[in-house]
């Protein structure tokens, strides 16, 4: 990761940079690249300047692939109110998640400039809507894998976990880039800083409440 994650803030992506190999072919190439080139695939989407029409397709595709994803379990596990489960999981995995992915990118965008960031609204988008789509074959894989191993909790949770994290590692590379951090490791500690204090908080409240 400490290869990846390191970002040169005297190289900015700029509009004349060559496309990277494998990122000539458009998002699919790239998405596949950045598995194991996350920072090159994502100098690529950033130099392809997406318009706003196709930043909410990666959104809502990254979105689609995890709803296939839960529903491709509960078919497996043989669920008996699969129709129900549809409807359910199209609105949790698609609709309020990519209203979250919006909101997300938004407060991604006001902590980084609070923190010296360059990057605009539209370039946090840029980055949460790629992040998310870059981890989306990896998320699909540990979603699906989870929902079939349900009943060993540990191992699901492991499983589900590893997806997550990919996921965030994305997420952390491409807003270092987009806001021409020296590295990653400063976005991740931000965020796990901002975790910490949500889900403690969580904890405090829900914990006072029963």
């Amino acid at each position: 990761m400490s290869a990846e994650t390191s970002i040169n803030a005297k190289q900015p992506v700029e509009p004349g940079d060559p496309p990277s190999r494998l990122g000539e072919g458009g998002v699919f190439w790239r998405v596949l690249r950045a598995h194991w080139d996350m920072r090159g695939a994502t100098k690529a989407m950033f130099a392809a300047h997406p318009g706003e029409t196709k930043l909410f397709a990666m959104l809502m595709l990254a979105c689609g692939i995890y709803f296939a994803a839960r529903i491709s379990g509960h078919m497996l596990t043989g669920a008996s109110d699969l129709s129900a489960r549809v409807g359910a999981e199209f609105v949790s995995g698609v609709l309020i998640r990519a209203l979250a992915f919006y909101a997300l990118a938004a407060l991604t965008c006001l902590v980084a400039n609070a923190f010296g960031g360059e990057a605009t609204w539209r370039d946090s988008r840029t980055a949460l809507f790629w992040a998310a789509l870059a981890s989306a074959p990896l998320v699909f894989a540990s979603t699906l894998i989870a929902m079939l191993v349900a009943h060993q909790h540990y191992v699901s949770m492991a499983v589900e976990l590893a997806g997550q994290a990919f996921f965030g590692y994305a997420f952390c590379v491409a807003v270092a880039m987009a806001n021409k951090f020296r590295s990653a490791w400063g976005v991740l500690g931000v965020t796990v800083a901002a975790l910490a204090v949500i889900f403690g908080g969580l904890s405090l409240i829900l914990g006072g409440v029963t």
